[in-house]
């Protein structure tokens, strides 16, 4: 089917003022301009200007009102289009990250995968672990390089958290708990229709839940779901909602989890992680980044803050100093991880494959199937 004029317009645009730059430019494109699109496209224009080549190629959303966003956020640095089709008649990017809602991941990574994009996709990998499963397949049978946006195994905090564990900082591991808190989710965690996330409580656990329970994975290893079940309270109409869960591993007794969400505090979604040893416990207070307290019998607290762990996260992969300031994006360290090993640059430091990422799409599945949530 031929393009509507406007989207011919943007090939012509796109070859006449990208295609000619540097060769080693990347050409990258953020496929979906919502939240984590937004972020994306602000992380790929930083990492460009910090190595003197421009990353950012394009942006494709299929809303008039995000993709004119993304023009005036993006001015001078990517073209805006609304369709893959266009994006793949510009002679297809070389790597595309996918911030689409989950529903239209696979298709997605499907038409990119064949036209041999590399592909940084956000998790969820779908709506549903059969969804998330035949993505990586498709990416597999494509042999391009594919990976999830799994960007708290780049942080400082769990470099150190592993650390301290290996060192059996707090003795031996007795019981752990991870309790996760966000608001409701509203319109920027467009995952699905309100009324089905009031009704089926998938989106936050979905969407959240999975970065949870890889940090309970990434920490501890294989987990075993003994139970798990949901819990409602409507106390003069400020509405919880939670999945609480039990664990059990190899080496830990006794685990416990929490995502919980509500409509009165949106603004302050948290994590705790807290970790008690026989001779301590550790402390992490963060989202994606934190704090992490050590406290061992007999001995003052050890704290690590904010800055301390940015700065190790960039020591860790040997990034540029520039990924310490506070203001550049989160993702950004997962990203310039990506593009460096795309481009030869380091071998892989972090497995971050999408492969990697399907533990965790099952854990949250069994979880919220033994809680009574439908899929």
């Amino acid at each position: 089917m031929p393009l509507p004029i406007d989207e011919r317009a943007f090939v012509r645009d796109y070859q006449r003022h990208y295609m000619r730059s540097s060769p080693n430019y990347y050409q990258a494109a953020v496929v979906g301009y919502g939240f984590m699109g937004a972020q994306h496209a602000r992380a790929l224009r930083f990492l460009g200007r910090v190595g003197g080549i421009p990353l950012l190629g394009s942006i494709v959303d299929v809303s008039e009102e995000r993709r004119n966003r993304a023009a005036k956020n993006m001015a001078g640095t990517a073209l805006v289009c609304e369709s893959i089709e266009s994006l793949i008649l510009t002679g297809a990017p070389s790597v595309a990250f996918l911030a689409t809602p989950p529903a239209f991941r696979l298709d997605t990574a499907r038409t990119l995968s064949r036209a041999g994009v590399a592909l940084y996709c956000e998790k969820p990998l779908g709506l549903t672990l059969a969804q998330a499963r035949d993505l990586v397949t498709c990416t597999q049978d494509a042999g391009v390089p594919a990976v999830c946006g799994m960007v708290l195994r780049f942080t400082g905090l769990m470099n150190l958290l592993q650390s301290l564990l290996q060192e059996r900082a707090v003795g031996t591991v007795v019981s752990v708990s991870l309790k996760a808190t966000s608001g409701f989710p509203d319109s920027r965690h467009h995952v699905f229709p309100a009324s089905q996330r009031l009704a089926a409580h998938r989106g936050i656990l979905w969407e959240e839940g999975i970065h949870d329970l890889d940090t309970l994975l990434s920490l501890f290893g294989p987990l075993a779901v003994l139970d798990a079940e949901l819990t409602y309270t409507d106390d003069g109409g400020q509405h919880e909602h939670a999945v609480r869960a039990q664990f059990t591993s190899s080496a830990i007794p006794s685990m416990e989890y929490e995502c919980s969400w509500h409509r009165t505090n949106p603004s302050a979604p948290s994590r705790v992680l807290h970790i008690i040893g026989t001779d301590g416990d550790i402390r992490a207070d963060f989202f994606v980044e934190g704090t992490v307290t050590l406290t061992r019998k007999g001995e003052p607290p050890q704290r690590w803050g904010r800055a301390t762990l940015r700065r190790r996260a960039v020591q860790m992969l040997g990034a540029p100093s520039e990924l310490c300031e506070p203001a550049v994006p989160y993702s950004t360290l997962a990203i310039w991880h990506f593009l460096q090993t795309l481009s030869g640059s380091m071998p892989p430091l972090i497995d971050a494959s999408v492969e990697s990422a399907l533990p965790a799409h099952a854990l949250a599945e069994e979880v919220y199937l033994r809680a009574g949530l439908s899929i």
